[in-house]
């Protein structure tokens, strides 16, 4: 582990060198010897000492034999099951024969060695084991062999030696490696084709290795060639049909083994479904032990039925419902009780409540529907609302999800009354509860004012007889002949702004209101242009007064990139082109001047095609 042939200076200290431990070292050995100055004094002249250190800090010095005083220019250090890890080896000088002399010297010697346990193989897997298969087929066997012993296990091999009706990966070693130091493994996979006909047969596995006096691992494992045969009763219910909502009811069954040969541990499987062809998620889910030949087993579940079962069911129970059991006949795992039916109504929420007197909001809650135990089936909560207590209006409000049991209503004008109503969305079957209770609520609290100028963003024009709407409100303003629009009355905190007309976009934004502050909020609006080129606006009278100077070009599909326009004259000659992502054309031709008013033709090409149109010109 280590060698080595140093020298040290009188002043200079100690010296050290690491060296590194294996795990499952017996012992380590650490040796040093020198040559002191040579004196008729029986006492050492120059004193080394040397200290073994271990990961852990533990120092191991060297100790005189019993009786013995004179100190020895050679010391050896033993340390049994040394810890694994890093070792420092110091070496110290205690004595000089010459001391104060900086130039005194003494050149030493270092050896370490290490003896480590014998390697020993051992197979782990299989073992003991009993494999089941079905005559005929093929098996991957996984062999794992491990080092139980200490040192490596060099070469290391595994071979399956099977009766000799097998064949496949039969008495070939699979060579492993080496497997260094205790607890290592490796792994192989042999294929074995088994024979035609039942019957129980055992295998032999042996490991071996190239190390000198290493003795072969041996194990055996069982396989048994039958095939089972697995069935299931049709489902008993503990009450007769039909059944309710809500309902709880006892589904047993008898599953057997009727086949020659042991079935493996699987599963069985109840479904609810209105097609028994058609299977979903299980609703119960049992472990099925292995079962020897002609060996049975009962089982019972208890259901609750839901909302969502309503109408007519069938009960399916399946044995092995993955396929993990390989049969001789897999057309008797499943077994059909019904049709049955399931009676009820959709259930609502229950205990809907609305709170009066919050500034702005009205808050709402309610509960989960009776029966809707797992969630399934249930698949969201809508909130109706009406001004008057004869009903809501036909369409709700708001539809949150499942998680959701609370909800807030920030669409409301302090001061009106509200009334409030929730029902339970379903699906399989799909269909929405009746009504929950009526809830009634009032929100209270200060109002501003809001107002502003709506306008065209692309030509900076402002807009008349625009209509503009507190979402969810129901309260509306038009905008004057100046484009001014105003609302005298509106609640303190977030109100979101409508405008939906032609021939713009739909704009939707929120402006926050102050208690008797009034709020300016301009609009602008950006018209819904066609895939083709729009001309804004066209015409455009390029005289310089400030007002519809330019002529922008817009094409949407040119998706942004560099559109190549050419305006010409009404005899078709070029008088202008301009090449940008963005055209504006100012009037004026390829020389910088005016060109007459009329009507010019265009024709703009880009990446994603061409477009032609017109464009005029007024003076």
């Amino acid at each position: 582990m280590l060698w080595i042939n140093s020298i040290i200076t009188e002043g200079q200290g100690s010296k050290e060198w690491v060296m590194y431990v294996p795990a499952y070292t017996s012992w380590i050995s650490v040796a040093m010897g020198y040559s002191d100055v040579p004196s008729l004094s029986p006492d050492l002249q120059v004193d080394l000492d040397m200290v073994l250190i271990s990961p852990s800090s533990t120092e191991y010095s060297y100790q005189l034999p019993a009786g013995v005083t004179a100190e020895s220019p050679v010391e050896r250090v033993v340390v049994e099951s040394p810890e694994p890890g890093a070792w420092i080896v110091r070496v110290t000088p205690q004595s000089w024969a010459d001391p104060g002399n900086p130039a005194e010297e003494e050149q030493f010697s270092l050896a370490a060695y290490r003896f480590a346990r014998d390697p020993q193989l051992s197979i782990t897997f299989p073992t003991d084991t009993t494999i089941y298969a079905p005559p005929g087929g093929e098996l991957t066997i996984p062999v794992t062999v491990s080092n139980s012993g200490g040192y490596i296990a060099v070469g290391a091999w595994v071979l399956l030696d099977p009766p000799d009706s097998f064949t496949g990966n039969v008495n070939i070693p699979a060579f492993l490696g080496n497997l260094v130091y205790k607890n290592a493994s490796a792994s192989a996979e042999f294929t074995l084709q088994c024979p035609d006909q039942p019957g129980t047969h055992i295998v032999d596995v042996v490991s071996g290795g190239a190390n000198r006096g290493l003795e072969n691992a041996e194990s055996q494992f069982t396989i048994v060639l039958a095939y089972p045969d697995l069935t299931v009763s049709i489902a008993q219910p503990d009450i007769p049909p039909p059944f309710a909502v809500g309902q709880n009811v006892g589904f047993s069954v008898i599953v057997s083994n009727d086949g020659e040969g042991p079935s493996q541990a699987t599963e069985l499987a109840y479904f609810l479904t209105e097609d028994p062809d058609s299977l979903e998620e299980p609703i119960l889910i049992f472990d099925v032990p292995g079962l020897e030949s002609g060996e049975t087993e009962a089982f019972k579940g208890s259901y609750r039925f839901n909302y969502f079962d309503l109408g007519s069911r069938h009960l399916v129970a399946f044995i092995d419902p993955d396929s993990t059991v390989i049969e001789d006949n897999e057309a008797n795992n499943v077994s059909v009780y019904g049709p049955f039916d399931v009676s009820g109504e959709f259930a609502p929420p229950l205990n809907l409540v609305a709170e009066s007197g919050n500034d702005g909001f009205i808050p709402l809650s309610w509960s989960p529907p009776e029966a809707a135990t797992d969630g399934r089936g249930l698949s969201a909560y809508r909130i109706y609302r009406s001004i008057s207590p004869l009903g809501p209006e036909p369409e709700h409000i708001v539809e949150v999800g499942t998680d959701t049991l609370s909800w807030a209503d920030s669409n409301v004008v302090n001061g009106v009354g509200y009334y409030y109503w929730a029902t339970c969305v379903y699906a399989n079957p799909n269909g929405e509860s009746p009504y929950s209770n009526m809830a009634s609520a009032t929100a209270q609290g200060p109002t501003g004012s809001l107002g502003g100028i709506v306008t065209d963003v692309y030509t900076g024009r402002d807009l008349p007889d625009m209509t503009v709407s507190i979402f969810g409100l129901g309260v509306t303003t038009v905008s004057d002949n100046t484009g001014y629009y105003y609302f005298p009355e509106v609640p303190v905190g977030p109100v979101p702004l409508q405008v939906d007309q032609d021939p713009y976009l739909v704009f939707s934004d929120t402006v926050f209101i102050e208690e008797d502050v009034y709020t300016e909020f301009d609009i602008g609006l950006v018209r819904d242009f066609s895939p083709g080129m729009t001309v804004i606006p066209t015409p455009f009278t390029p005289n310089n007064d400030g007002i519809n100077d330019t002529a922008t070009f817009v094409w949407p599909s040119a998706g942004g990139g560099v559109i190549d326009l050419v305006i010409y004259n009404i005899e078709g000659i070029p008088v202008r082109n301009i090449t940008t992502a963005e055209p504006v054309w100012d009037g004026k031709d390829n020389a910088g001047q005016p060109v007459r008013s009329g009507v010019y033709l265009f024709h703009a090409a880009a990446q994603s095609g061409e477009v032609t149109g017109t464009v005029c010109v007024a003076r």
